[in-house]
C-alpha cells in the first residue's frame, strides 16, 4: 500500500492537503455520558500528529468530519499582582480580575484593598510617564 503524507503547513489554512484512506471507526460512549470515536486506519499512512482541540461532525450519511478549533488568543496582562489581573481585552476595555479561594473569605476586603490600589498605582505611574 502507498505511504500518505499529510505536512502541517502553519502559515496558511488553505495548504494542507486532503488524503483518503480507510479506516475502521468505533463509536462509543464513556462511563460519564461523554461520547467518544476512535479511528483505526487500514493502511499504513505517516501523519503529524496534533493535541488540540477538536469539533467532531457525524453526519446523517455516516460521513465523520473533524477540525482542529483555533487556539484562544489570551491578552498578557498590563499588571499582575498576587490574586489580580489588568488586562486590556479585544474589545478595548480594561479588565480588572481578582479571584481567591473561598476558605480565605474573611481576608477578601483587605487583599482586594491592597491588589487594587497597588495596580491603580502602577496604572498612574505608567500614564503620568506617558505625558
Amino acid at each position: 500500500m502507498a505511504k500518505n503524507i499529510i505536512k502541517k503547513n502553519s502559515y496558511k489554512k488553505t495548504t494542507i492537503k486532503d488524503v483518503n484512506y480507510e479506516a475502521l471507526v468505533n463509536l462509543g460512549e464513556l462511563k460519564d455520558g461523554l461520547r467518544i470515536a476512535n479511528i483505526v486506519s487500514c493502511e499504513d499512512i505517516e501523519v503529524e500528529g496534533f493535541i488540540g482541540r477538536c469539533k467532531v461532525q457525524l453526519l446523517h450519511d455516516g460521513h465523520i468530519q473533524i477540525v482542529q478549533l483555533a487556539k484562544r488568543h489570551r491578552n498578557k496582562p498590563i499588571f499582575r499582582d498576587d490574586n489580580c489581573t489588568f488586562t486590556l481585552g479585544k474589545d478595548g476595555r480594561y479588565y480588572f480580575v481578582f479571584t481567591m479561594p473561598e476558605q480565605l473569605i474573611y481576608e477578601i476586603p483587605g487583599q482586594l484593598r491592597r491588589q487594587a490600589g497597588a495596580i491603580a498605582a502602577k496604572i498612574e505611574e505608567a500614564l503620568a510617564l506617558k505625558r
